[in-house]
Order: structure tokens, then sequence, then C-alpha cells
């Protein structure tokens, strides 16, 4: 991402200037996000789409950079369409200026659409062949579109409060800061670009405006399709075309943009100077686990981890019902078809079935539940949305408690 940042902003600011989206990026999006989130992968083919169109948009090009957004959405469905999206309208913007006609418009919409759906057909064929095409669009497109706001605290406008709820005290400058430039200052440099651009864009005919308005468009594209959901990683990982129009709009030796420009180097060499020691001196526990060495930053999931990797062994089955943190770094299997529940409408009535069928199959022997003490459901819910009644039944009914850790983590084992 950073290799492509500069490729970018070396076409259409000075070098020097160039340096800085990237040292912001390293520093805030990416140094407090250090996830490997499907985020960061369709973002990065995105922004590859965006440096392919860059210099020149030939049909090969644009075939290319269409082939990059059918890979984004092979992780990050919402993110690869709307980068596609952006494609399109910039090719419709550019046509106009150029005055090329609809049928070089159609031409080119034919190429990006065709690499598209090459890729995306060809990384998903499989799991088409597997689970059937019915079954794979539903998964994929119908499911999100019907439930995904459901989870109105993750997946909705609310987490802007639940996150910032959550952020540490005060002197946690990082994680402060980081929530107020991606949720400020990306969406403004943004606005300022479109400002600058309706200003200047007779009187300034030398700057690249067509490079500059390809990343402007996709990265608007990308923020509006974060935005009814902008979770810090979402954002984060769609920050860098903000970046880099940030970067070109201070790239001017007026007295202003000088200012701006030094205080985000001096920001930037702060958050430095205070996040290496926090982030250092701060306390971690170490782990020698199956997925590698671990330093883990969290007492709760560090006590976590230690007590499942001395009672379970690698691809054994447990089943971690509100999230899905311990397989992977444990080399453990979910041997439900569910990645995690929720209490939301989330997770759907036919979804809790499975699970209970999955369990029952496997006879997984520990479950890791979350949150207070499951108790009997009754039949008024005061959620109805919350479809676990069958699945608490199950747990209550089939296992027992055999451990409590701390964080309200309780540890719960099959019944001999």
């Amino acid at each position: 991402a950073l290799w492509l940042s500069l490729v970018i902003s070396r076409q259409v600011m000075s070098p020097r200037a160039a340096i800085l989206p990237a040292a912001l990026f390293l520093v805030l999006p990416f140094g407090r996000f250090l996830d490997p989130t499907h985020h960061w992968f369709s973002a990065l083919a995105v922004l590859g789409a965006i440096a392919v169109l860059l210099e020149k948009r030939t049909a090969s090009r644009v075939m290319v950079a269409g082939a990059l957004c059918g890979l984004a959405v092979c992780f990050t469905v919402n993110r690869g369409v709307v980068g596609l999206a952006g494609l399109g309208v910039f090719l419709l913007w550019e046509n106009r200026q150029n005055t090329l006609g609809w049928r070089a418009l159609i031409k080119m919409g034919a190429f990006l659409v065709a690499g598209f759906l090459v890729t995306a057909a060809a990384v998903n064929a499989y799991f088409i062949w597997k689970a059937g095409l019915a079954r794979f669009l539903y998964c994929t497109v119908v499911f999100g579109a019907k439930y995904y706001s459901a989870d109105v605290n993750a997946n909705t406008w609310k987490v802007l409060f639940s996150e910032l709820q959550r952020i540490p005290p005060w002197w946690n400058l990082t994680v402060l800061v980081n929530w107020i430039f991606l949720h400020g200052l990306v969406p403004l440099s943004f606005l300022l670009f479109f400002l600058r651009y309706r200003r200047q864009q007779r009187e300034n005919a030398q700057a690249p405006w067509a490079k500059l308005m390809l990343v402007a468009i996709v990265g608007v594209a990308l923020f509006l399709g974060t935005a009814p959901a902008p979770a810090m990683t979402r954002v984060a990982a769609d920050s860098l075309p903000a970046l880099i129009l940030l970067a070109w709009l201070l790239d001017s030796p007026a007295k202003t943009e000088r200012m701006v420009r030094r205080l985000l180097w001096a920001g930037i060499v702060l958050l430095v100077l205070v996040g290496v020691p926090v982030r250092q001196f701060r306390w971690r526990g170490i782990l020698n686990l199956p997925g590698g060495r671990l330093a883990v930053l969290d007492p709760t999931t560090y006590e976590e981890f230690v007590w499942l990797s001395r009672h379970t062994r690698p691809h054994a089955d447990v089943f971690v019902v509100f999230y899905a943190e311990p397989y992977f770094y444990l080399d453990l299997r979910n041997p439900t078809r569910v990645p995690f529940l929720t209490t939301s409408d989330y997770t759907r009535p036919e979804q809790v079935a499975e699970v209970i069928r999955d369990l029952e199959q496997h006879e997984v022997r520990y479950i890791l539940w979350i949150g207070e003490e499951p108790e009997q459901p009754t039949n008024g819910q005061e959620n109805p949305g919350n479809h676990l009644g069958p699945f608490l039944t199950y747990l209550l009914g089939h296992y027992q408690i055999c451990r409590v850790l701390s964080g309200s983590v309780t540890v719960w084992e099959r019944n001999p």
C-alpha cells in the first residue's frame, strides 16, 4: 500500500510532498490497525486499480483495473463493487471532458465490467460449484442487503459512538487522534479538493486534473460505501486516496499550506516518539502458538489463549460464540458453518439451527461464551431480533461451566 501510495503521489505532486501521505498512512491508519483483516486486501486491490489507470486509459489497462476490483470483491464485496462504480463514474467524467462520444464510453465500460466479472467468477467458481448459485448469491448478496444493518452497534452509523466510548483514557493519544483524523480530515480532504477544482480548473490548466479526479472519484466512492457503517477499520482501509489529495492540496509555497504541512510532519514525529515507547513498554504476554510467536496486548485475551493452548490441540473443534479470534492463532477449527453468533437479527433462526446440528454432529467439547452467564430463555423475549433461544436451551442442556476467565469469558464443557 505504501509503495502504491508513492507511485500515485509522485505522478500528481512533487517528490518531497509525495512522502507525506505514505507517512500519515503508516503512522495513523495502518499503524493503529496491524490486523490481517480483509479490509486491507480489498482496499489494496482498488488502490492498484487506480495506479493502473493513472497514466493512461487504454482498453487493456481498463480491463486490468476491472479485474483488480473483481479481486477486491472476493475479500470485501461492498468495496469491490463501489470501487468498480467509482472507476465507471471517472470514465464517464473523462468522456464528457474530452467529448469522445457514447460509443467510446460503452466500449471502455464493457472492458471494465468484463475484467471485473471474469476475475470475480474465476475466483468464486469453486464456491459456486460447491454451494450452488442460489445459495452463493444468498450468502454474498441477499443476506448482506437484508440483515447487515441488523447488528446496530457494528454495522450502522451508531458504530461511530460505540467506538468512541471504547477509546482508552485520554493519554492514549494515537487512538483518539486516529478517530478524529479518520472521521474528520478524510471527508474534509475530498470536499476541499472539489472546491479547489471548481475554482482553479481553468486558470490552472497545467495541474494533472484527470489523475487527481481519478483518485478523488474512486476515493469518494469508497468513502460513501463505508459511510453507512464507518467503523475505524473500514475508514482506515479507504483513507489513502484522501491522504494523497490532502498532500496535493498542501503542496504549495503559500504560507498557510506550508504551516499546515509542518504541523502534520510535527504530529507524525510526535506520534512516533510517543506511540513507539508506549507500545514497547506497555504490558504484553508472549505466547508460542501453532500460528507462530504472538505478543498479546490484552490480559483477558492472553488468559483465554493460554487456557485454550493448554486444553486443546491443533485442529480441535471449538466453538467461540460471539467472535472468531482464537481459530487462526491457535489453529483451531470452527465445526459449524456460521463464524459467530449475535443477539440481533444478523443471526438468523436457520443459522442457529445449523449451529446446533453441527455441534451435535461433531460432539464439540468446548464452547466459549462472552458476557453474563446465559439463562434459560423465556417465551417473552425482550429483543424480538434475538434468535439464540434454541441455542441457549441446547447449551444449558448439554454443557456445564468448567472455567470462568477474566473479562466475563466462560468456558463450557460438554456433559459426559
